[in-house]
């Protein structure tokens, strides 16, 4: 008896801890880590909106490189999914239900072991010559006897460090390559002309010198010398 005494005494002093780590224990998974990278929105977008290039720096898949991919969809389009399985990471899957271009990305993440969604966002604008990228979650409600667990394991810590992980990834990933010069545009008002042109559709590694040559030959035999030619010859390309 009083052995049964002692375990029932034991038994309500953890049931007593664990209830006061569910009161501690955070109510959902939050989280919001940003970063500097040295280079163009453009450039860190490629890396964050195509799934297939994911494992060059995510945290998940280089602790497991075994973990298997299934991609469906098109890389920087909303429907773009990742579902992936892993012993060590877990499953689930990921797909981009909102996307601005070189902006932001919002992804619902589904897991097979747990209840309720969860939702990620990139977040880039540009600093001068580099980009801040923001990456957030937020997940749905815990039941109570589950934060706990969520306590125990860490609460958000974990979370935050693999999120601070797979950032520092992905500046060394983007920083490392090489610099892509960037066009200078300029908008430029012009008089209202009439033109006569000669419209084609062809592959842009077969534009050159002597393309334009023979086009702008064509067009000087069609309009012939009845015509004024009030400006110089050009092209647009669309």
């Amino acid at each position: 008896m009083k052995f049964l005494k002692i375990s029932l005494i034991g038994i309500a002093a953890l049931l007593a801890s664990y209830l006061l780590c569910c009161s501690l224990g955070i109510s959902k998974f939050k989280t919001s880590k940003s970063i500097v990278i040295n280079a163009t929105p453009e450039q860190v977008f490629s890396e964050i909106n195509d799934y297939k290039k994911w494992p060059a720096w995510s945290p998940w898949a280089k602790r497991d490189q075994n973990m298997e991919n299934i991609y469906t969809g098109n890389p920087g389009e909303v429907g773009h999914k990742n579902t992936w399985k892993s012993k060590s990471e877990g499953s689930g899957s990921q797909e981009i239900v909102e996307i601005r271009n070189n902006e932001y990305t919002k992804a619902k993440l589904v897991f097979t072991d747990w209840d309720g969604e969860t939702f990620t966002e990139f977040i880039l604008k540009p600093e001068g010559e580099n980009t801040s990228v923001t990456w957030t979650m937020e997940g749905s409600e815990f039941p109570f006897m589950a934060r706990g667990f969520i306590f125990l394991m860490g609460g958000n810590k974990m979370i935050e460090k693999d999120y601070e992980e797979g950032l520092n990834n992905l500046k060394a990933l983007v920083e490392a390559k090489p610099k892509v010069a960037s066009i200078a545009y300029e908008i430029v008002d012009v008089p209202e002309i009439i033109y006569v042109g000669l419209r084609m559709k062809i592959n842009a590694s077969k534009v050159d010198s002597t393309l334009f040559a023979s086009s702008y030959a064509k067009i000087g035999t069609a309009i012939g010398n009845k015509t004024e030619v009030t400006g110089m010859p050009f092209s647009i390309g669309h």
